[in-house]
């Protein structure tokens, strides 16, 4: 948020920044792989409501695994809203590099997203010796949702995957701890 809010930036990379920062949010909320994110319309969303919660249900027509619908968590309303906002306070910055304003998000943050994370200090993983990238948010909103206890049949499902594969290349790095509330209150012999 600090570099984000940087009054010395010019205004293309104070775009870029506050842009990045409601795509990490989405990306954490959603699930999506980065080309189901970049290839993402306004009018693929639609915005919906549960008994507790506002959420997105996606309607994917461009997916490595063929169309699919995706149900966000209920933080993704609040930073499309508010890239909403973003981009019309920057609507100049649009016009003048001729971005499609029908894209949630007209440009790649490869290079930004790996800026950030080494100026925070978290490009690599030390624990198991990996660097991060774009990548990381989906293996973040998998890793969550599994140490949630969510059902991985419907995680796999709204990924675009099956469960061996979110068994096998995104759960592969979680241990017991991870699961320690959970496993720590289960009683098996009464």
């Amino acid at each position: 948020i600090e570099r984000m809010n940087d009054d010395k930036l010019a205004r293309n990379a104070q775009l870029v920044r506050k842009t990045l920062n409601r795509f990490i949010i989405f990306m954490i909320g959603s699930g999506l792989r980065s080309d189901e994110a970049y290839n993402l319309t306004w009018d693929q969303i639609e915005f919906r409501k549960n008994k507790d919660n506002y959420f997105c249900r996606l309607d994917l027509s461009k997916s490595k695994t063929g169309p699919r619908q995706v149900t966000t968590k209920p933080q993704c309303v609040n930073a499309l809203k508010q890239l909403k906002s973003v981009y019309a306070e920057y609507s100049d910055v649009f016009e003048k590099n001729k971005w499609d304003n029908n894209k949630v998000f007209p440009f790649h943050f490869h290079s930004s997203f790996r800026n950030l994370l080494k100026s925070c200090d978290l490009y690599e993983d030390k624990s198991i010796n990996k660097k991060r990238d774009i990548k990381s948010c989906r293996q973040t909103y998998i890793s969550w949702a599994v140490i949630k206890g969510e059902n991985v049949f419907d995680l796999a499902k709204n990924c675009g995957n099956s469960v061996a594969v979110i068994e096998k290349y995104y759960t592969n790095n979680l241990t017991s701890k991870d699961f320690e509330e959970r496993l720590s209150s289960l009683q098996i012999i009464k």
